[in-house]
């Protein structure tokens, strides 16, 4: 595994890097395989007792090439928290808005097949419409973000 000797690290930065600037992969898809990644930290790290180290000079190098926003990094989780945290009254329609965010987020990278069907998802749920244009709304705010 890359994590664990130094010259496979190196090669696996030159190989992101190669597959970024040709166009391979974009940013918001390197963004999700960090993502992946850093939930399956905790297991690596019962082999690779430095993965979290490895992973976070990973990540730092690849956020400075500009090939990751690492303030996107696990931010569902982070809104989720937010909304439980508050008024438990509020927290139903914050969670939908979230939920249909992140399902237009992903449906962003997909292929007009895959785009189609997280519309009929949100069409078929049935949210209030104030939870849906709130989600569009927050997805706004995160694409402005994301562009500086």
């Amino acid at each position: 595994m890359a994590m664990e000797r130094q010259k496979a690290q190196v090669k696996l930065l030159d190989l992101l890097k190669e597959a970024v600037e040709v166009g391979l992969i974009n940013t918001t898809q390197v963004t999700k395989g960090f993502s992946r990644i850093i939930d399956l930290v905790e297991d690596l790290s019962l082999d690779i007792p430095e993965a979290r180290s490895v992973l976070q000079s990973f990540i730092s190098k690849v956020a400075y090439e500009g090939w990751l926003c690492a303030s996107s990094l696990k931010s569902l989780s982070a809104e989720v928290v937010h909304c439980l945290e508050t008024e438990p009254s509020a927290s139903s329609s914050q969670l939908r808005a979230i939920f249909v965010k992140y399902l237009i987020t992903l449906a962003m990278d997909r292929k007009k097949r895959e785009k189609e069907m997280a519309c009929v998802l949100v069409c078929s749920l049935g949210f209030p419409a104030k939870d849906v244009r709130n989600a569009f709304s927050m997805l706004i705010e995160s694409a402005d973000d994301t562009a500086r």
